[in-house]
């Protein structure tokens, strides 16, 4: 059964765990686990999975390209705001001003990326997401500070600047949402595929590969990267 796929979609909480086939996105339970290419989203599924649980939805593969996607459209935004702040950023631009706008751009996406994705982080002790605890764990991953007050305000600037993306948008209480984008959702798509492409998993056959047989029934052979090549004939003089 698939998603729908229109802009206003939130990212789902299991977004790695869904595979693109004939433009459809299923579930992993619904996927035949005897085929290689499934065994394989599996185990990249339950590794990023478990990455995004220890160190956040940012670091998994899928963060990082959504990082590197996004990365200069941010920087170029933030650069703007530190040439010319507004009245009320210049107390942020004194906070962060040591810090390097690419690194800076860097620790703000992967932030607003994990916070965005986990329903955990940003809450309250209630267990609400709410605007003003997102604001503070965004604040707390861009610098140190025990000032509360400072750190509100840092952290509605990094809101601010990454609403300015389109993959960030102010969902109901005004928490900050990932939205999934046709292009989001082919990018995502694109890396899972490039996982499996380059570390599959693939199953020992318990019997030998059959060979090829070619004109003559001689044996065929196939250079690395070429199609199928035969012995040529010897000439006859």
């Amino acid at each position: 059964m698939g998603i729908p796929r229109t802009r206003q979609e939130r990212v789902p909480g299991k977004l790695f765990k869904y595979l693109t086939k004939s433009r459809q996105l299923r579930p992993l339970r619904e996927i035949n686990m005897d085929h290689d290419l499934d065994r394989s989203l599996e185990r990249l599924a339950r590794s990023e999975e478990t990455r995004a649980r220890l160190t956040g939805f940012g670091t998994t593969k899928q963060g990082r390209a959504i990082e590197r996607q996004y990365h200069e459209q941010l920087a170029e935004i933030i650069a703007a705001n530190r040439e010319a702040p507004d009245r009320r950023d210049r107390p942020v631009w004194r906070a962060v001003n040591d810090i390097k706008i690419v690194d800076l751009t860097l620790r703000l996406l992967t932030a607003g990326i994990t916070v965005s994705y986990d329903g955990n982080l940003g809450a309250n002790d209630d267990g609400e997401k709410n605007y003003r605890d997102i604001a503070l764990w965004i604040a707390r991953n861009l610098f140190p500070t025990r000032d509360r007050e400072l750190a509100l305000k840092v952290g509605t600037w990094g809101i601010n600047r990454l609403l300015s993306l389109p993959i960030f948008e102010l969902g109901d209480g005004d928490v900050l949402e990932l939205i999934l984008s046709d292009d989001l959702d082919a990018l995502l798509n694109d890396v899972l595929f490039c996982a499996i492409k380059t570390n599959p998993l693939l199953t020992p056959s318990a019997a030998p590969p059959a060979l090829d047989r070619g004109p003559q029934g001689r044996p065929a052979f196939r250079p690395l990267g070429a199609a199928y090549a035969y012995p040529r004939p010897r000439s006859v003089d």
